[in-house]
């Protein structure tokens, strides 16, 4: 039979028992694809592989997690360290400012009811000048003696207060001078009259 009849390559060779020219492409292209999809095919992981997957993600997690806390728990540490310093210190130097406070009260009442060596005198042919102690020397317990040269007026004020010796300490010093130059004093006498003189008190 002709090709031209009406019958098609595909007929013929379904009448001869064979494949196609179509179904051997067909047949091709899905070898084809198969073996592509082989290639590129990520085999399946079984139970325990998934298992010792989960553990070693969980492990992972659990030392992320150790690596980040240690420098947190550093820096607690320090800043507890630092603040328990703080508080023994201010602590400590509570009860030192207790104490001192303590102490300097004592001293103080000491000096202002009795008759001590806090209460100093300037005396001088019978004159006596009482300055007033100052309360810093009081607590340091500073004492010492002065000797001062002092030019007195007619009118028997003192004109001229010198430091001939010191007591060795600068409050002690200043407080003398300051009651020498207030006190009131024999004037010297000229003729029976009543003149500048000068003298030494210790």
């Amino acid at each position: 039979m002709a090709w031209g009849d009406g019958l098609r390559p595909e007929d013929e060779d379904k009448k001869w028992g064979r494949a196609s020219s179509t179904e051997n492409n067909t047949a091709n292209e899905k070898k084809e694809n198969e073996r592509e999809y082989a290639y590129y095919k990520i085999p399946l992981a079984n139970k325990n592989e998934i298992k010792q997957l989960k553990y070693l993600g969980f492990i992972a997690i659990i030392c992320i997690a150790i690596y980040s806390a240690v420098p947190l728990f550093a820096a607690y540490q320090r800043h507890k360290l630092i603040n328990d310093y703080m508080t023994q210190t201010m602590n400590l130097m509570s009860r030192e400012m207790e104490r001192s406070q303590y102490d300097s009260n004592r001293l103080i009442d000491r000096y202002q009811n009795s008759e001590s060596r806090y209460k100093p005198n300037i005396i001088s042919d019978g004159l006596t000048v009482k300055p007033e102690y100052p309360i810093t020397s009081i607590r340091r317990r500073e004492t010492g003696t002065v000797k001062m040269k002092i030019t007195v007026m007619p009118d028997g004020s003192a004109y001229e207060v010198k430091l001939l010796s010191g007591s060795g300490y600068k409050s002690l010093d200043q407080a003398a001078i300051t009651a020498a130059k207030q006190g009131s004093y024999k004037s010297g006498l000229w003729h029976d009259l009543q003149a500048s003189v000068t003298f030494s008190i210790d």
